[in-house]
């Protein structure tokens, strides 16, 4: 039997994918063996255990991943929940491989290098191990940035309705990410555009791009205008993403709020006088935002739960258009948060979990999970994590830069041919 030239290029790439599943396996299930402990983040992690575990669903969380946690609920087991978000990290992995395999077209070891790095990557790992939505919003996160590839690649408009689709599972877990959500998916048909246009690609119409865009805009609002619906009618609210958005939008920009953006909205200007923490401090929004003597707090006992979402939305939109500037120019001081030694490492051991849960949620969770303790902060994974103080905000700061690069290094590469480089030619 003659073996073909295609034949063996198909073996060649079964076997880099069934090597690159076989080291992920050995690496999570090593892990595994070492700390295979869930973790709890206090209030997050209760509020997901309540609505795994009731009707109840959270007005300021993702209301997608107690789905998730109700399968860990359904079978007792807190391990299940690691073993299904260690799954996930894994086909995280995989995602990442293939991005730079397939659609970037790296070289394999390069690949499999990227992808055993995000297999070990502190952060990565803890939160495999933790009752919160990260894993599983890194996952969807990565199918979307995939369909998204896709589309670039071949230009065809099914893929739209799919990045389109995967964006919105982003979306209901991982709030935070709404901005990247949109963002890429507007740019993409411009990024289709130009790379057709450099890869030489035959009489590339000029109403192509503004076609491309029309239909991804149309896709794009109708999905998510639908999705705000259809959450406000299930959580009994107003459209939106969260029922709870008009009060992380105001704890948000609560250091640029001043008395004439309260006199807009027909407030006293005296209500900033009953705060129980200083306005101006940026230090104090999530107090702003949560605490009882907050921004927020204080708004909603001044005029009622509904009105203050519509007050609180119309104050923090105000405060915004009144002072661009001064909103940069405070996420550049929170930007340098992340680099302050002290601050940094409060943040790093309250997030390891240095504040322990108290004996209600581990009552909690025992009866749900079976989980009856839970790790100390600077056990198994949460002693890794604490290494990686200095590498999360250097991933922070250099992966913005480091995509420009790669995006560069792609469009001026005649030698190695990605992908979505390679399709435009073909096209």
């Amino acid at each position: 039997m003659t073996t073909t030239p295609d034949s063996v290029s198909r073996s060649k790439r079964v076997v880099e994918w069934l090597g690159l599943l076989a080291l992920l396996v050995i690496v999570k299930a090593g892990f595994l063996i070492w700390d295979p402990g869930l973790r709890l983040f206090l209030g997050d992690s209760a509020h997901y255990l309540r609505a795994a575990m009731t009707e109840w669903q959270p007005p300021d969380r993702s209301v997608s991943y107690p789905w998730l946690v109700s399968a860990a609920v359904w079978m007792r087991s807190g391990l299940a929940l690691v073993l299904i978000q260690t799954a996930m990290g894994i086909a995280s992995c995989v995602l990442v491989f293939r991005l730079l395999r397939v659609e970037a077209g790296t070289r394999f070891r390069v690949a499999l290098l990227a992808a055993t790095l995000v297999a070990l990557e502190p952060a990565q790992l803890f939160y495999e191990r933790m009752l919160m939505a990260e894993a599983a919003g890194l996952l969807a996160l990565l199918v979307f940035l995939v369909v998204v590839s896709r589309y670039v690649s071949t230009g065809m408009r099914r893929w739209v309705a799919l990045f389109v689709m995967a964006g919105l599972v982003v979306v209901s877990l991982r709030m935070s990410l709404l901005p990247v959500v949109l963002g890429l998916s507007i740019f993409a048909p411009l990024l289709r555009y130009a790379m057709r246009s450099h890869a030489g690609a035959a009489k590339v119409r000029q109403r192509d791009p503004v076609t491309h865009l029309l239909w991804v805009w149309a896709m794009l609002s109708g999905a998510h205008l639908g999705y705000q619906h259809l959450y406000g009618a299930a959580m009994g609210c107003a459209p939106a993403y969260l029922c709870n958005e008009a009060q992380m939008r105001l704890g948000l920009v609560a250091p640029l709020v001043r008395p004439e953006h309260l006199a807009q909205v027909g407030l006293p200007v005296t209500l900033l006088d009953r705060l129980a923490y200083p306005i101006a401090d940026p230090h104090s929004r999530e107090a702003q935002m949560w605490g009882s003597g907050g921004l927020w707090m204080v708004l909603r006992h001044e005029v009622g739960e509904e009105r203050a979402r519509e007050l609180g939305r119309r104050i923090a939109s105000d405060t915004l258009r009144s002072n661009p500037i001064g909103f940069v120019w405070m996420g550049l001081n929170t930007l340098r948060g992340y680099v302050n030694g002290d601050e940094a490492a409060a943040r790093l051991a309250d997030d390891a979990g240095a504040r322990r849960p108290d004996v209600a949620l581990l009552k909690i969770t025992g009866a749900a999970l079976g989980v009856d303790a839970v790790p100390l902060s600077d056990e198994g994974v949460g002693r890794w994590f604490a290494i990686g103080r200095w590498w999360l905000p250097l991933a922070l700061l250099v992966t913005a830069p480091l995509a420009l690069l790669v995006l560069h290094g792609m469009w001026r590469s005649s030698d190695v041919k990605p992908g979505a480089l390679s399709s435009a030619r073909q096209r």
